[in-house]
């Protein structure tokens, strides 16, 4: 789940969970159960209360649940170690992960971005994009009603990442649901 701005240039990965082994290795609790850009040799920065660092991982491996993976990052050897890092954001640098396709997008992208109607009445702008089995955008009217829109074809017509946009269907406010 995307909850706050980040900085464009850096995207979170997932978040550090307990200590796999006596080895140094980690659960990383991933954003995105299908991302693929957790690979040996690539840089991380971990940030974990006021501390940020730089480091390398070593190796990754699958577990039985899909957004979780065992991860070993560079000179963290000891269970010690490795449960120091619990509760460290993993944020990766934009330009360090593969081009997007056209239909795909960053959730980060979307926090922000103004939603409207095909007759372009204002709804309101996506506070934050919840991953369940499919992308949920948090949006906040300007009453500051909090609406949850699945993005599936019965409710968004179109995102626009360029365009910090996206329409949902007409007649959005006879089917949503209340954050509460």
């Amino acid at each position: 789940m995307t909850t706050e701005p980040e900085r464009r240039d850096r995207l979170t990965l997932g978040t550090v969970g307990r200590a796999h082994g006596i080895r140094g290795e980690v659960r990383l609790h991933l954003h995105n159960a299908a991302s693929t850009a957790l690979v040996p040799g690539l840089a991380v920065q971990l940030q974990h209360a006021d501390t940020v660092r730089i480091i390398e991982v070593v190796a990754v491996a699958k577990t039985n649940e899909p957004a979780i993976r065992r991860v070993h990052f560079d000179r963290i050897d000891s269970r010690e170690a490795a449960d120091a890092l619990r509760g460290a954001t993993v944020t990766v640098a934009r330009g360090a992960l593969p081009p997007l396709e056209a239909d795909e997008y960053y959730h980060v992208d979307l926090v922000g971005c103004v939603v409207t109607t095909p007759a372009g009445r204002a709804v309101g702008r996506v506070r934050t994009v919840h991953t369940t089995n499919i992308d949920v955008l948090e949006v906040v009217t300007p009453g500051d009603v909090e609406l949850l829109v699945p993005v599936t074809a019965d409710f968004v017509v179109t995102i626009d990442v360029a365009g910090r946009s996206v329409v949902v269907v007409e007649d959005l406010e006879d089917r949503f649901v209340e954050a509460k």
